[in-house]
């Protein structure tokens, strides 16, 4: 199965990171994730994720049920 790679961090480190209200940036974020899971899926690829150490367990509780495979970056 083929495998789509996407290099992120949790939606609250993006909003914090891009300068966004906290809790109007983090749902920006967590939909925009949504959406690439929604994509992944039509596709019918693997999603995964990439992300800093300290955004892994966050994606990991949001994503993990969608089959979201969710790694930490090296």
């Amino acid at each position: 199965m083929r495998t789509l790679v996407l290099f992120t961090r949790s939606p609250e480190a993006e909003a914090r990171v891009k300068g966004l209200p906290r809790k109007a940036g983090s749902r920006l974020f967590r939909e925009l994730l949504s959406a690439w899971c929604r994509a992944a899926r039509g596709a019918g690829v693997r999603l995964s994720m990439m992300a800093p150490a300290g955004s892994v367990a966050a994606l990991a509780g949001q994503f993990a049920s969608d089959g979201v495979r969710v790694e930490a970056q090296r």
